[in-house]
């Protein structure tokens, strides 16, 4: 039978399922789940924005959002999550140097897309350096070195040794670039206020990669000799062209997404 028109209902269920199943929408769907369970302000899947380089109409995956304000200050502050799925059957390996490349958070939160009105740069910036004055180890938020080692590179590798040599798929570099260009995408369509409110409207987007398969750092031990350790977080630098700054894009596998949204839930706390 050529057509899907004259395939038995039960065959062709069959195989439409078996082929959703090997697709990445199930992480898709089940990661929204995930995220709706902590009470966001919203929870937004197949999200359109225009591409930050080419002006291009895309979608990212999945966009959480929260907001806090806090009003004796006249502060209004909303973190986004622009969250990019891929179903992987390989293992993902970030490359680091095996140290805390930033003194603390707050350097984290500066290779973030972050957009401020008026004036919402100092205020966001002023209580967030009092927050890691106060909390220097600083391990439950989105910005924490410790939380999200940060590395240099990316790579999806395969393990089959017959096709290894050559064939080293960027799945995972494509997703982290896709994750970085949707949070400079959707930055440019967040909340805006009129500068008459006088308010410190500061909007901050964190962009996050989600694989469904192992994750892994890799580093030089003490004798030159590479080393591994599984993780289900990290994070690596991304920039999406030569000339652009690199953005800190947080990098999870789905067994890391409840502590990646319960850390979400602490950093929108700061901004009370």
């Amino acid at each position: 039978m050529n057509s899907v028109n004259e395939m038995p209902e039960d065959e062709l269920r069959a195989k439409l399922l078996g082929s959703l199943a090997k697709s990445g929408y199930p992480l898709e769907m089940r990661v929204a789940a995930m995220a709706r369970a902590f009470h966001p302000g919203f929870v937004s899947q197949s999200r359109y924005y225009a591409d930050p380089t080419t002006g291009t109409l895309r979608e990212t995956d999945i966009l959480v959002s929260w907001r806090k304000k806090n009003r004796s200050e006249r502060a209004l502050t909303f973190l986004y999550l622009a969250m990019e799925c891929k179903s992987a059957i390989h293992p993902w390996v970030i490359f680091d140097n095996d140290q805390t490349p930033f003194i603390d958070s707050s350097h984290g939160l500066a290779l973030t897309p972050t957009r401020f009105e008026p004036e919402g740069d100092e205020w966001l910036e002023d209580r967030f350096e009092a927050y890691c004055d106060a909390d220097p180890l600083d391990e439950g938020t989105l910005f924490s070195p410790r939380s999200y080692p940060a590395g240099y590179g990316i790579v999806e590798r395969m393990l089959n040794a017959d096709k290894q040599k050559g064939s080293d798929t960027n799945n995972a570099w494509a997703a982290t670039q896709a994750a970085v260009s949707a949070a400079y995408g959707l930055l440019a369509g967040t909340n805006k206020t009129q500068s008459s409110q006088r308010m410190h409207l500061s909007s901050i987007v964190v962009p996050v990669a989600i694989t469904s398969g192992p994750l892994f750092r890799c580093w030089l031990d003490g004798d030159g000799e590479i080393d591994i350790k599984k993780t289900d977080r990290a994070s690596v630098h991304v920039g999406l062209s030569a000339e652009a700054r690199s953005v800190r894009c947080l990098v999870v596998t789905e067994q890391g997404v409840e502590s990646l949204l319960e850390d979400a839930v602490a950093t929108i706390k700061i901004f009370e």
